[in-house]
């Protein structure tokens, strides 16, 4: 249970804290299904990865936290600038540049097995894993990473579609706090 002082009040945060944990989940789900639909989702790492947490700040208030447990969520959610250009939409938003470093390639190699990808060059012979990663690599580096917003922009549908239903209950366990009630749920003075 949540509590706080707001004020020299003890407020007691039930009916937020049920509506934060509510909307989270919600949040969670979408993000999921946005991982899923943009098939950012072969080894499932960041899609379980997503844990909610409800939290105080330094001001009182309650809150919800959700980010994945996975280093690399912020350039899938945000993305990265090519080193050489950006042909995606929205990507020079994305805090996060390759210079002069390359991404590594074993993860790329693992990526290409997990989706089954036969690699082939483009007379359509086979090749290694490690040619056709390096190639990867180098297309990244040049290119970036497409953002996808996944966590970004289902926090920000979530938050515009319950912000009326957690002002309710924000108001609600505020005046309750304030103005305690009976058994019979009449105003009473507080102690």
């Amino acid at each position: 249970m949540m509590k706080s002082m707001m004020e020299g009040v003890e407020v007691t945060w039930t009916l937020t804290e049920k509506e934060l944990k509510r909307t989270a989940n919600l949040w969670r789900r979408n993000a999921q299904a946005a991982l899923i639909r943009q098939d950012r989702n072969t080894t499932k790492a960041l899609y379980h990865s997503m844990r909610i947490k409800t939290d105080i700040d330094e001001l009182g208030n309650p809150g919800v936290i959700m980010t994945p447990s996975v280093p690399y969520w912020e350039f899938v959610d945000l993305g990265v600038k090519g080193a050489k250009r950006s042909p995606f939409p929205r990507q020079n938003k994305s805090p996060f540049r390759y210079r002069k470093k390359q991404p590594p390639i074993e993860p790329l190699i693992e990526w290409t097995k997990n989706r089954g990808i036969t690699p082939r060059d483009e007379r359509g012979r086979f090749i290694s894993f490690k040619s056709f990663g390096f190639m990867l690599s180098r297309s990244i580096w040049y290119r970036g990473l497409k953002p996808s917003y996944f966590l970004t922009d289902t926090g920000k549908y979530i938050e515009e579609k319950y912000a009326a239903d957690l002002a309710v209950a924000f108001s609600t366990d505020l005046t309750n706090a304030i103005w305690p009630r009976d058994e019979l749920g009449r105003f009473t003075k507080r102690k």
